[in-house]
């Protein structure tokens, strides 16, 4: 009868230990394989490399800008300045582990706490940077930059678009290779942006 009972418990216990996922830090466990219903996976935090990137490369061009790391907070200080037509500045995350780039490609939304000041147009392109795309006309939704810290969340493929501008291609998450937050179009002026918790939600 012990048997019995105790073989009855643990098959109890194993549909729970199959469908319970774990934490957002985890680089691996159940959630990796679980897809699909009851199982709820938290948002992933992963790992990434910042960088801001601006148009200093292209001729004529002139902006700036920096981003730091300091436990868990990002600080991106630039400007964005007039004399190149196609003037840009921001910042960027790359995935800096495989799991971190296996979480973005199957993430159906993303999410981050963020702040800021400064004398630039407050609108910013979130972009989707994928490889298919080779003329930089990148999924994105602009957002508000907010002076108190606010969190956005972002649904993936709903609130992205193509600009009109650019070569018409599908957005292929696997083949996208990091995040970017860039100025507007024909924004000026300087910028001063709080970052952190930029989470990949999986559902």
């Amino acid at each position: 009868m012990k048997n019995k009972l105790g073989l009855l418990a643990l098959l109890l216990v194993l549909p729970l230990a199959f469908f319970s996922c774990g934490d957002s830090n985890t680089s691996s466990g159940p959630c990796d394989e679980c897809d699909q219903e009851p199982c709820t996976c938290p948002p992933y935090a992963g790992v990434w490399s910042w960088e801001g990137y601006d148009d200093r490369n292209d001729i004529g061009g002139q902006s700036t800008s920096e981003a730091t790391e300091d436990d868990g907070v990002i600080t991106i200080v630039g400007e964005v300045k007039t004399g190149f037509q196609y003037r840009f500045a921001g910042w960027k995350a790359d995935p800096a582990d495989a799991q971190t780039l296996k979480k973005l490609k199957s993430a159906k939304a993303i999410s981050f706490k963020i702040s800021g000041s400064g004398t630039v147009n407050k609108s910013f392109k979130v972009q989707l940077v994928t490889s298919n795309v080779t003329d930089h006309g990148y999924y994105f939704e602009i957002i508000q930059l907010p002076a108190t810290e606010q969190t956005i969340t972002l649904r993936i493929p709903d609130d992205f678009g193509q600009p009109s501008w650019a070569a018409n291609k599908p957005l292929n998450m696997s083949q996208i290779t990091g995040i970017q937050w860039q100025s507007n179009d024909d924004a000026q002026g300087t910028f001063n942006v709080t970052m952190k918790d930029l989470l990949l939600i999986q559902q």
